[in-house]
C-alpha cells in the first residue's frame, strides 16, 4: 500500500511539469489594437492645418516684406475712391467695391506719405503692382466722373492709388478729370475740390517726397482706387481686384 501510495505521487509530479512545460511552449495569442475611437455626431472634427495653397489664396499677401506691423493703415484693392463720404458701400452690388479710407485733416493744410507699401492686382490675379499701379488688364486708364468727382486718366499705368479732398461735391457740377503724369516729378501737387489725383508711393521717379496740398473748405482725404470694366468708362468691377496697401502719413511735415 505504501508503495503504491509512493507510485500514484511520482505520476501526478510528472504530470504537472508536464503540463506546465506545454504551457510555457505554447505560442501566445496576437493582442488585438484598440479601434481609432469613433467621433461622436456632436463632437467636432479635430481641425487640420491649412496647406501653403490654401493660406496664400485667403490671404495673397502673407509672403510679402512689409516694413510696417499688421496695426499700420491700409487701402484695399477694392477700395472705391468714388465713394468717399458716404455711410456705407451698396451692400447690392459688389462690383462698386469698398469704402475708401479716410483721414481727418483737422488744420492741416499739407500732407505727406513717407511709407506706401503692398501689391495690387486686378481681375482676379495675384498682386503684382504696387502703389505706382501697373498695367493690369489695360496698358491705360480713362474712368469717368461720379458722385460729384472728376474723372482719372492715365496714359501709362491702371490701378493706381488715387485721393480726393471733398468739397460739397455736385455730379451736376464738372470737375477737371486727373491726370496721372507718365513719370512722377512734382514734389508739390494741389489738387482741386473734388478732381481724384495721383498719390501712388507718395514720391517722385528720384525718390523725393510729395506733399499734398489741402483745398480750401476741404477737411479730409479720402484714398482708394480709380476702377472700371477694362479701365475704361463708368467706375465699377472693382469686386474683383486683390492685396492691399499699408501706408503711414504726416500732417503739416516741417
Amino acid at each position: 500500500m505504501r508503495l503504491h501510495r509512493t507510485l500514484m505521487l511520482s505520476l501526478s509530479i510528472v504530470a504537472l511539469a508536464a503540463c506546465q512545460k506545454s504551457e510555457e511552449t505554447a505560442p501566445a495569442e496576437p493582442v488585438a489594437e484598440a479601434a481609432p475611437e469613433a467621433v461622436s455626431a456632436g463632437e467636432a472634427m479635430p481641425e487640420q492645418e491649412p496647406s501653403p495653397e490654401e493660406m496664400s489664396a485667403a490671404d495673397p499677401m502673407r509672403d510679402f516684406a512689409w516694413t510696417l506691423s499688421e496695426d499700420a493703415a491700409s487701402v484695399d484693392a477694392r477700395a472705391n475712391i468714388y465713394l468717399a463720404g458716404q455711410a456705407s458701400a451698396p451692400a447690392d452690388d459688389p462690383d462698386l467695391g469698398l469704402l475708401p479710407a479716410a483721414i481727418e485733416l483737422g488744420a492741416a493744410t499739407t500732407i505727406q506719405f513717407p511709407v506706401v507699401e503692398g501689391l495690387l492686382g486686378c481681375a482676379g490675379g495675384a498682386p503684382v503692382d504696387g502703389p505706382d499701379g501697373g498695367q493690369c488688364v489695360s496698358p491705360s486708364s480713362d474712368i469717368t466722373a461720379k458722385n460729384g468727382y472728376s474723372g482719372s486718366k492715365s496714359s501709362n499705368r491702371s490701378l493706381f492709388l488715387v485721393g480726393v479732398f471733398p468739397v460739397a461735391p455736385d455730379p451736376a457740377k464738372e470737375v477737371e478729370a486727373g491726370v496721372a503724369p507718365e513719370t512722377d516729378t512734382e514734389t508739390r501737387i494741389a489738387p482741386k475740390p473734388n478732381q481724384v489725383f495721383l498719390i501712388g508711393d507718395g514720391k517722385t521717379a528720384d525718390g523725393q517726397l510729395q506733399t499734398f496740398v489741402k483745398p480750401e473748405g476741404a477737411s479730409t482725404l479720402y484714398l482708394g482706387f480709380a476702377d472700371a470694366g477694362g479701365f475704361y468708362g463708368e467706375p465699377g468691377a472693382y469686386e474683383d481686384n486683390v492685396g492691399y496697401l499699408r501706408y503711414t502719413h504726416t500732417l503739416d511735415p516741417k
